[in-house]
């Protein structure tokens, strides 16, 4: 019986052990996106579009790096939705829709921070 607590305990610091890995992952991922995100808003709102330009194709190079883990650490959507969002935001950019490049670019973030919350433990993601 003691051998059986013994197992299950380890099995328990196994399992915290690995969320609290995922949780860490997850969240630099997503502060890692957020920055590249809030940066090229702020070129935005400088009027420099080369450097948005390139944050985004950043930020894209990124997603395409991480998405084998992120998949495995998340909700593939949550993934789709951050890159269609960048994706948006690009060809916004290159049509000169500076509009709809901030609607886009407001969505990604929404997407980024939504990405991170889902993660956070809370006993939704327990059951």
């Amino acid at each position: 019986m003691r051998t059986k607590l013994i197992a299950a305990g380890i099995v328990l610091l196994a399992i915290v052990a690995l969320c609290v890995v995922s949780l860490r992952m997850v969240e630099r991922d997503s502060r890692t996106l957020y920055a590249l995100a809030e940066n090229a808003q702020s070129a935005s709102d400088r009027g420099d579009d080369g450097r948005v330009l390139a944050l985004v194709d950043e930020a894209l190079d990124y997603v395409e790096q991480r998405r084998p883990l992120l998949e495995l650490l998340t909700l593939h959507e949550a993934i789709n939705r951050i890159e269609e969002h960048l994706i948006q935001a690009r060809v916004r950019l290159v049509d000169g829709k500076k509009d709809e490049f901030n609607s886009a670019m407001a969505l990604l973030i929404q997407s980024i921070t939504l990405l991170y919350e889902q993660q956070k433990p809370s006993w939704s993601n327990l059951m």
